[in-house]
């Protein structure tokens, strides 16, 4: 007599991993990528998505067709500091240093747009990559920013930012590097001004 061939029962706990896995790579690609104390991105790949988009920007300058001249990419950068952080550390201890850090974080988070990429730069510095975002639009931007954190924080602790934008238009920028040098030489600006303020790229001139 045959005996019928039937598939042998998948064991559950192969089913359970199977289910988990897509999530815990998801969550292995987050430690990669994103800072665990602030949610925002890291500096490694703040600085891809920078080069990318800058990439992105620039050819359309070089493809000179009328689609080109209709969609002008702009790509404005922020480059935020918070003011005399150091101090705030100091005085009311790292946890509480941390725990600002978070709630900032957290801000520039849920009021930046989707396309937007906000990045942990350094202990204390906040980028923000706004593609198809012009100079004035950016600089609002950056004035909303640091009203949200001021009032986040009730004035505990502030930011200040300096803005660039590379347009195709405009031959000026010719690199990511140099529009992020320029933020924040813009920043430094607006800590030299008085701090917990924004500056531009033209207000250095």
């Amino acid at each position: 007599m045959q005996i019928p061939y039937t598939q042998p029962r998948e064991p559950r706990i192969l089913k359970l991993l199977k289910f988990l896995l897509p999530g815990v790579r998801s969550y292995v690609e987050d430690l990669k990528t994103v800072d665990e104390l602030t949610g925002l991105y890291k500096l490694r790949y703040f600085n891809e998505q920078l080069a990318v988009r800058f990439a992105e920007a620039s050819s359309y300058r070089a493809n000179n067709h009328r689609r080109a001249r209709i969609l002008v990419p702009d790509l404005s950068l922020l480059f935020g500091d918070l003011d005399r952080f150091h101090d705030f550390n100091r005085n009311n201890g790292q946890q509480a240093g941390h725990e600002a850090l978070s709630r900032i974080g957290y801000v520039i988070r849920r009021n930046k747009r989707v396309n937007d990429v906000a990045g942990r730069l350094g202990g204390e510095e906040i980028g923000v990559l706004l593609p198809y975002t012009e100079y004035d639009e950016a600089m609002v931007a950056a004035k909303r920013f640091r009203q949200l954190v001021e009032e986040e924080m009730q004035g505990n602790v502030t930011i200040s930012f300096g803005v660039a934008t590379y347009s195709p238009q405009d031959t000026g920028i010719v690199s990511a590097l140099e529009l992020h040098d320029l933020a924040e030489k813009a920043m430094i600006s607006a800590k030299d001004s008085g701090r917990n303020s924004v500056r531009g790229m033209y207000d250095m001139a």
